[in-house]
């Protein structure tokens, strides 16, 4: 007995001595993007019988697999519920790669088929990081805004103004153009409906590929697109306090020789916010304090259509086009108190201005897309025109009434108009050639033609009660922004080292004029943007990065039209025509940590900008507190960021970001030295947790740190989002959330000089809290075990 176990002992160990590696990677062949959890099976060639097996893992961006077996002929077999079954022979007499594996999507309609499980949150790419916000439950019912203000890195004050890491000079783009769905206004993120969007991609150091325009970097919203075939489709509504009422119908149908895609959203807000503003003036000898009590609702109806269709001519060649219709009736209405007090704060008089304001907005979009493959993999030619065309109309009623001494000494009625028409043409081609099996070389062309028109007006009535017009608050401004761009790009991989170098070249030809006063401003600059990007796999949990870009920030629309709001004709916002662009270098390294439960991403990042554009405050000769931009000096700023997720649990999930970064200005302006240097951090913690009764719970916490600003300082804030969903039935889904559950979010900031000092907070909308519910057709969410595989793997 002893010399039997003895001898099945030394076999054993000799049979393992000699066992073999098969591995490679999944992905799909018809976009090239990874399959997640696919099931690779080892299978004996003469019964099918499974020998082994294995599920393919996340690893450096790819899906990957890895079987250790006996040296034989094996059947390999690769399965996903979302594609054709693939099989591979093997024969296994050495360590064996096999490179990428392509699936072929599903010719199944999915009736009877059940995904898998969600995405991960979060995906970590080569040149950017993917965050899969439809997968959140906290971002039901919520806008554009509010799900990029729970991105890490990303923050969205109360003004609908977006930052990253910090700097509000980043570019937004829609499936990767810009879009009349992001514009000009800030509030038009507001206008987006959360459920039309997919993911949101964070890319802090473009390469040559993207646009050079955004200093810190480019968000990129994808909105939804179906590629499984069959029918399917997906109905969301939900109603919320305050006002949120909505509904989105979206269906998706494919076949071999073409894709129809369509949403419907409908969506009734009306949200309350208000200020609270003080404002010392030291040396007007009128007054020495102003309180300012603003009350206001801001919402309305808005209306979107979505249509589009990939037509597959063969293999070869794909016409995508797509074209939307958004319509809005917006009714706000705001209510400011001023009060005026003596230094013996006694008080001297009271103002009541009230503005009601209707706004009408309608927009345009249309894109044709060509996909050319050569045959080889990843030898593609692309070529995009797409066009927009927004107008916008704000009409307002206002009413001024003041009070001395309990008594009213007159009113003041004024009217006035914001006419804002914006047009947007693209042309682009991008062409990618493989040289090798991890080397390629990309080129591209693009144009963008951009008219932006924005006509206001103000009239008074007299004493006659004949409106007349104001003549300095009148007048016609128009901004011409042609971009003319061109870039090479080529990258390829050594052993474990991967590297790509990239140049693109811009030439601006942008004009302002201001009709009605005959002024012209013409501006044009030719500029290159290197990049550089490189990656070291040190082994399989472990990785750096290194990368640098240049960019520039072209001021926006905003900063250089003169006036677009009479709400307030004691605090005044003016943009400056005159402004010149920011550059700014940009170098960032990144270490990558996996684990079996959880990955670290930690980054250092340092900016140089030269031409900072910053908003500088002043009171003019007659008290009224002006806010304009300018290009004041230089910034440096350098920061280390830390993302964190941890599984410890299969009910229990974490992600945390930390940003603690530095910016120090350098700069002046006419109203004197403008130097301010300040160390903050921002946090973001979300957590995911399965309760009883197949409830599942979200909770989101939001910090950012107090920060000196130029004239002042902003103050620290917090927030707490929260979300409960229950599957229903396979295909319905219940969630109720709270955003902004304590009606913290708001913007809190002091501004002071030698003159004034001024004491603000705002809130755009309190706490909302929402009831969605989603229907799904052919896309049950709970999961199948996919037939003949062991329960050990």
């Amino acid at each position: 007995m002893f010399d039997f176990l003895l001898v099945f002992l030394f076999s054993s160990l000799f049979s393992q001595n000699e066992q073999f590696t098969i591995s490679g990677d999944i992905k799909s062949k018809e976009d090239n993007s990874i399959v997640i959890g696919a099931v690779v099976s080892l299978l004996n060639p003469k019964d099918s019988t499974i020998i082994t097996g294995a599920y393919s893992i996340i690893e450096n961006n790819k899906s990957v697999f890895s079987i250790k077996a006996n040296p034989n002929k094996y059947l390999l077999k690769v399965t996903h519920i979302s594609f054709n079954e693939k099989y591979i022979s093997v024969n296994l007499n050495k360590n064996i790669d096999l490179g990428t594996i392509q699936l072929n999507l599903s010719d199944l309609k999915l009736d009877d088929i059940i995904v898998t499980g969600d995405k991960e949150y979060m995906e970590l790419q080569l040149d950017k990081r993917v965050y899969n916000v439809s997968q959140d439950a906290t971002n039901r019912g919520r806008n554009a805004a509010d799900m990029l203000d729970n991105i890490p890195s990303v923050t969205v004050d109360a003004d609908g103004n977006v930052s990253l890491r910090g700097s509000e000079n980043v570019r937004i783009l829609v499936d990767g153009k810009q879009s009349g769905l992001v514009g000009r206004d800030p509030e038009t993120l507001r206008m987006l409906m959360g459920d039309m969007i997919d993911k949101i991609e964070v890319i802090t150091n473009p390469s040559a590929r993207y646009d050079a325009e955004g200093q810190v970097g480019i968000i990129n919203i994808v909105l939804k697109k179906d590629k499984r075939k069959g029918y399917n489709g997906n109905t969301e509504m939900n109603t919320g306090f305050p006002h949120n009422h909505g509904l989105s119908v979206s269906s998706n149908y494919r076949s071999e020789k073409y894709n129809l895609f369509g949403t419907l959203g409908f969506a009734y807000r009306n949200f309350p916010g208000f200020a609270d503003v003080e404002q010392f003036f030291f040396n007007d000898p009128n007054k020495y304090l102003t309180t300012t009590r603003r009350d206001q609702t801001r919402g309305g109806y808005n209306n979107t259509i979505r249509i589009g269709s990939d037509i597959f001519i063969n293999d070869k060649n794909t016409i995508t086009f797509s074209g939307m219709y958004r319509f809005g009736k917006n009714d706000n209405y705001a209510e400011l108190l001023y009060k005026d007090f003596n230094q013996q704060r006694n008080l001297l008089l009271s103002t009541l201005r009230t503005d009601s304001e209707s706004e009408d907005s309608e927009l345009y979009e249309f894109s044709l897309n060509y996909d050319l493959d050569f045959g080889k993999e990843g030898h593609t030619l692309k070529a995009v025109i797409s066009f927009y065309q927004d107008e916008d109309l704000e009409l307002s009623n206002l009413l001024q009434s003041v009070i001395f001494n309990n008594t009213s000494i007159g009113d003041i009625v004024q009217n006035s108009s914001n006419l804002e028409f914006e047009r947007n043409q693209l042309y682009q081609l991008d062409y990618i050639y493989p040289f090798s099996k991890d080397g390629k070389f990309e080129a591209g062309l693009k144009s963008t033609l951009r008219k932006i028109d924005n006509d206001f007006g103000l009239l008074q009535k007299n004493e006659e009660g004949v409106f007349e017009e104001i003549e300095q608050f009148n007048n016609n401004f128009i901004y011409f922004e042609d971009i003319y761009a061109a870039y090479i790009m080529a990258g390829n991989k050594l052993n474990n080292f991967s590297y790509q170098f990239g140049l693109r070249t811009e030439y601006s030809d942008i004009k302002t004029e201001l009709t009605r006063t005959n002024e012209s401003n013409p501006r044009t600059y030719f500029n290159f943007f290197p990049s550089a990007h490189f990656s070291y796999k040190i082994n399989t949990s472990n990785s750096v990065q290194l990368s640098y870009a240049r960019r520039i920030q072209r001021p926006r629309f905003r900063f250089l039209m003169p006036i677009s709001s009479f709400s307030d004709n004691r605090n005044f916002w003016f943009g400056n025509p005159d402004l010149d662009p920011e550059f700014s270098d940009s170098y960032e390294t990144g270490y990558l940590y996996n684990w079996d439960k959880g990955s670290i991403l930690s980054s250092v990042y340092y900016r140089y900008s030269t031409d900072v554009i910053q908003r500088v405050t002043y009171i003019n000769d007659e008290g009224i507190t002006i806010i304009s931009p300018f290009n004041i000096g230089t910034q440096n700023d350098i920061g280390t960021e830390l993302n964190v997720s941890y599984d410890p649990y299969k009910w229990l999930k974490f992600n945390a970001n930390f940003n603690i970064f530095n910016v120090n200005i350098i700069g002046n302006a006419f109203v004197g030295n403008l130097d301010a240097q300040s160390w903050t951090t921002n946090a973001k913690l979300n957590s995911k947790l399965k309760l009883f009764w197949g409830i599942d719970l979200s909770l989101n916490y939001n910090y950012r740190g107090p920060m000196k600003i130029p004239q002042g300082r902003i103050k620290e804030i917090w927030f707490v989002d929260f979300a409960l969903s229950k599957d229903v039935l396979n295909n319905l889904t219940l969630t109720f959330t709270g955003s902004d559950v304590f009606s913290t979010r708001m913007r809190r900031l002091i501004t002071q000089d030698i003159d004034y000092y001024f004491d603000q907070d705002f809130q755009w909308r309190r706490g909302l809290f929402t009831l969605s519910v989603n229907y799904r057709i052919n896309q049950e969410k709970k999961a199948k075990k996919p037939e003949n595989v062991p329960e050990d793997f």
